[in-house]
């Protein structure tokens, strides 16, 4: 019984040394030069004050044909000259933002988030068009309850935006 167990066991040590061995190899020639990547992602950040914000925009959905879900939001534009015609057509826009002024964490839009008495939900979404991303604030009802009035007023906390924009080709 030993001797199985101390044969086995030089068995396994010769084939750890041999696979050591097979898959040692001198690195081989360069491959051929691939196709640069696309290195064309920019960010930026911005913090958004209680007076950045306008009042008196929509945000719209379509529900159905001819049908449409409208909100009056606040809004707030970022104006930035990174969103081209060519990344409003072909690349991407994110959006995140810190909902907790004093945590290091990024949380994307769009952000819905229920009141604490369950009446009503926050929205922040956004949009953009060339030059611009447009940040959208307001309020939608849960269920049957209704969200508070007001908003038009309501003060903002401050908040801090990044925006990561994407080239594509």
């Amino acid at each position: 019984m030993t001797v199985i167990k101390y044969r086995n066991g030089r068995l396994f040590l010769s084939y750890i040394f041999l696979l050591f061995i097979v898959s040692c190899k001198k690195e081989g020639p360069a491959g051929a030069k691939g196709e640069d990547g696309n290195a064309n992602v920019r960010s930026g950040t911005i913090t958004l004050t209680n007076t950045d914000w306008k009042w008196n925009s929509t945000w719209a959905f379509t529900t159905n044909t001819g049908t449409s879900t409208l909100y009056t939001t606040r809004y707030a534009d970022i104006n930035t000259p990174l969103i081209s015609q060519s990344i409003a057509d072909k690349g991407s826009v994110q959006l995140f933002f810190k909902p907790y002024s004093s945590q290091d964490a990024w949380a994307p839009l769009p952000f819905i988030y229920l009141d604490i008495t369950r009446s009503y939900y926050f929205n922040i979404v956004f949009e953009y068009s060339v030059g611009r991303i447009r940040v959208h604030y307001y309020w939608t009802p849960n269920a049957v309850a209704s969200p508070p009035g007001g908003l038009s007023t309501y003060v903002l906390p401050d908040y801090t935006f990044k925006y990561v924009i994407t080239e594509a080709k």
